[in-house]
């Protein structure tokens, strides 16, 4: 299953100018990363660091995403979801 958060207010830089973003997962890395392709997105801009595999997302990103099947969830399901991951 492929999830998208809610936009949420976001740090700007370089390589991310925008003020707000959300996080694109899934239950399974690579059908998280052949969803992604199929909306745009490159692998090379999976988000691995914090251990919550994931894409940041733009608003335009986020509603094509709903658009082709993603299910939006709220923070509290994004919590549980790393909780019971680790």
């Amino acid at each position: 299953m492929i999830y998208v958060d809610n936009m949420s207010p976001c740090a700007t830089s370089q390589k991310w100018p925008y003020q707000e973003s959300c996080h694109l997962f899934a239950d399974d890395t690579e059908e998280l990363k052949v969803f992604a392709r199929s909306i745009g997105l490159y692998d090379s801009w999976i988000q691995k660091a914090t251990g919550f595999i994931h894409y940041d997302l733009t608003g335009s990103k986020r509603w094509l995403a709903i658009r082709c099947g993603a299910v939006p969830v709220n923070h509290r399901f994004v919590a549980r979801f790393i909780k019971e991951r680790k």
